[in-house]
C-alpha cells in the first residue's frame, strides 16, 4: 500500500506511519536487533542493545551509538550524521572526536567479522589483529556471538591466528566464543596438531594478554593423533614474555594441554576453565 506523507511544511520529529522526519527527509523508524548494527529511531532508547547498534532520538534528532570501552557500555552521543564529539563524565574530561574515542577499542566486527557460528571470520580476526599490530598495539575486542575459525593463517599453516606483542584480545565471557571448524586434523604420526595462536623463537612476542573468552576446538570433528598428546591448542608461546590468560574457556579438545607456555617469563594464568579435554594429561604446560 502507498504511503502519502504529509506535505511541508513540517516540524521536525513529526511522526506518520512509522516514519519521522528529520527536518530534510522521512526516515524509517526500525526496532534494534541484536549484533545486527541496528538503528532504531524513538523517543527512548531501545532495550537489550547490542554493541554498534544506533538509536536517533525522535524528539531532539540526536544520534547515539551502544559502546563498550572495555569494562562497560553506555549511549554516546555520534550527532545527528554519524559525527559528533566524545566528551567523559568527570571533572577535566576534554572533547575528543568520536572517531577517536571509537578506535581505542578494536572490535573484530569492524574488520568482517559475522559471529553467526557458520561464516568463516578467521580472516577478520587476523585482520583486526594486524590493524592494531600496525598501529603500535592495543586492544581488539570480540563481542558476543560465534566466531568459526575454517582457514589457517596463511603465514603459518599450524595456527589460524598471529598473536602480536602489545596486544590484549578480550571478550564478553563464555558468550564470545571462537569454534574451529571440522576436519582440520593432524597428519598421522606427527606430534603437534593446529593451534588457534602460536609463536615460537626466534619469532618471539611480548606484554599479549587473552581475556574472558571461550574457545571450542571442536574435538569430535578433530581428533588428535599425534603420540606427544597436546594437539589442538588454543595457544602455545615459547620463549615469549609477559603473557596473561585470565577468564578463558577452553573446551572440546582433541588433545590436551590446551595452553602451552614455556621457555620465557612473566607468565600469568588464572582462573580459566577446561573442559573436556582430552589424553588425561594436564591441561596447561607452563615452564618457565
Amino acid at each position: 500500500m502507498a504511503l502519502n506523507f504529509p506535505n511541508p511544511p513540517l516540524t521536525v520529529g513529526q511522526t506518520y506511519s512509522g516514519y519521522v522526519w528529520d527536518g530534510e527527509k522521512w526516515m524509517a523508524t526500525v526496532s534494534s536487533g541484536s549484533g545486527s548494527g541496528a538503528h532504531t529511531i524513538s523517543s527512548t532508547p531501545p532495550a537489550s542493545p547490542a554493541v554498534g547498534d544506533l538509536w536517533t532520538d525522535s524528539d531532539t534528532l540526536v544520534t547515539y551509538m551502544w559502546y563498550n570501552d572495555g569494562s562497560s557500555s553506555q549511549w554516546v552521543s555520534v550527532g545527528s550524521s554519524g559525527g559528533g564529539d566524545f566528551i567523559q563524565a568527570g571533572a577535566g574530561a576534554v572533547t575528543r572526536t568520536m572517531q577517536n574515542k571509537v578506535r581505542e577499542h578494536v572490535s573484530v566486527k569492524d574488520f568482517g567479522a559475522v559471529g553467526n557460528g557458520l561464516v568463516d571470520d578467521a580472516w577478520a580476526i587476523r585482520a583486526a589483529m594486524s590493524a592494531v599490530n600496525a598501529a603500535g598495539g592495543g586492544s581488539v575486542y570480540i563481542p558476543a556471538g560465534t566466531y568459526l575459525l575454517a582457514t589457517f593463517d596463511p603465514t603459518n599453516a599450524l595456527r589460524f591466528i598471529n598473536p602480536y606483542s602489545n596486544i590484549t584480545l578480550y571478550g564478553d565471557g563464555d558468550s564470545s566464543l571462537l569454534k574451529v571448524a571440522g576436519g582440520n586434523n593432524p597428519v598421522p604420526g606427527q606430534t603437534w596438531g593446529f593451534f588457534i595462536m602460536l609463536r615460537s623463537a626466534p619469532d618471539r612476542i611480548v606484554n599479549f594478554q587473552l581475556r574472558n573468552f571461550a574457545c571450542d576446538m571442536n574435538g569430535a570433528s578433530n581428533q588428535s593423533t599425534g603420540p606427544r598428546g597436546y594437539e589442538n591448542s588454543l595457544l602455545e608461546l615459547i620463549v615469549c614474555d609477559n603473557i596473561v590468560v585470565e577468564n578463558c574457556c577452553v573446551k572440546n579438545s582433541g588433545g590436551s594441554q590446551p595452553i602451552v607456555l614455556a621457555g620465557g617469563s612473566g607468565y600469568v594464568v588464572r582462573n580459566n576453565r577446561f573442559v573436556n579435554v582430552g589424553k588425561n594429561v594436564d591441561p596447561m604446560c607452563v615452564d618457565h
